[in-house]
């Protein structure tokens, strides 16, 4: 597993959604804890660096108890905020909200 270059250790942001409570802000957590008592449906995201040494962002969705592994383009200055990247996240999470 690659590590989050930001919390160290593959710390990732995770939110649920839930019908009833919308979608929450679960904080910070570990992978393991997002993948084996995660919400059954969520999104965790995280900075990774692959392989190659390449910083790139990427999407852990949790859809029906399993997780799908999306990573995102990477940035040279390391800006995810550009269209590319929202739509590509959009994309990623709409099944999920």
């Amino acid at each position: 597993m690659a590590t989050d270059p930001g919390r160290g250790g593959g710390s990732f942001r995770v939110l649920s959604a839930d019908a009833a409570a919308g979608v929450r802000d679960v904080g910070i957590l570990p992978l393991a804890h997002f993948v084996d008592e995660g919400p059954s449906k969520g999104v965790a995201v995280t900075l990774e660096q692959d392989a190659t040494g390449t910083i790139r962002p990427v999407l852990y969705v949790r859809r029906a108890g399993a997780v799908t592994e999306y990573p995102l383009p990477p940035h040279p200055l390391h800006d995810y905020s550009g269209e590319e990247h929202r739509r590509e996240v959009t994309a990623r999470v709409a099944p999920v909200v």
